[in-house]
């Protein structure tokens, strides 16, 4: 099986002064093939490498496509604008948890993106050119993230800074895999939940949790369903989450079968 090309690329930055130097990618995949880019406006000065003449292109945003030309093609995008009076304003829509899709910031017509840093430490993007977070990579807290646009070109330089906060996730331990016998099939469970204000235990089948459904420390009583099936799933769901999803933990309960003794015929 031929895998598919890798069409990575970038620009080390997502703007650029019509006055300044032609924009030139860099193709972190090492692929080969041809650029194109949506709406129409932008003038490549060499479609094969990517290279952008800003002096011919019409101001605006534009979004930059790599297209491989391998046994196993494939693309890649990268949102760039030319402009003459750089506007760095950006927001995020936090907060966002560690354990969600890494964001993007959202710009306002006529702002764009520039090379992004964040202080204090701990904070990871995926791309300093884009300011897409990594979420799971980077630690819980308040973090300053700063949009700058170097000058060039004749055109000033901008900056912007917007605050954000990121969450920790939930984390649910329903415990271990156990077993119990079909003639004594009730089990003790002991679950715990980190980030989250409260748990659910659930099952796959029909047997009932005592006292109920929402303490860390639950009997659970296999049903019939349960016995003559032979294993149950049961589930430790995270409630209370905050701006987090909810965390799942499971366990498996193997039921075995209950011992028979035959001591033969009355003699």
């Amino acid at each position: 099986v031929t895998p598919l090309d890798d069409p990575s690329f970038s620009y080390s930055s997502g703007t650029y002064c019509v006055s300044g130097g032609n924009a030139i990618p860099t193709i972190t995949g090492g692929s080969t093939g041809w650029f194109s880019a949506t709406p129409s406006g932008l003038v490549f000065a060499d479609s094969l490498t990517g290279e952008i003449d800003v002096a011919l292109t019409t101001l605006g945003t534009y979004t930059v496509t790599f297209t491989t030309d391998g046994v196993c093609p494939d693309s890649a995008t990268f949102t760039i604008t030319i402009t003459n009076a750089p506007d760095a304003t950006f927001s995020y829509n936090d907060p966002f948890c560690t354990s969600g899709s890494n964001p993007l910031p959202i710009f306002p017509p006529g702002s764009s993106a520039g090379t992004f840093s964040s202080s204090p430490a701990g904070l990871v993007f995926v791309n300093t050119s884009t300011g897409q977070i990594n979420l799971s990579a980077s630690t819980p807290g308040f973090f300053a993230i700063t949009n700058d646009i170097a000058a060039g070109g004749g055109c000033a330089a901008a900056t912007y800074t917007d605050t954000i906060e990121i969450v920790p996730a939930p984390f649910a331990d329903a415990g271990l895999d156990t077993s119990v016998c079909a003639n004594n099939a009730q089990v003790d469970l002991s679950g715990s939940v980190t980030n989250a204000g409260g748990m659910v235990w659930t099952t796959s089948g029909d047997g009932t949790f005592t006292p109920d459904t929402i303490s860390a420390n639950v009997t659970y009583d296999a049903g019939a369903n349960d016995v003559a099936n032979g294993t149950v799933t049961i589930y430790l769901t995270t409630t209370q989450n905050g701006f987090c999803s909810a965390a799942v933990d499971s366990i498996i309960l193997t039921i075995t079968p209950a011992p028979v003794v035959d001591a033969g015929l009355d003699i």
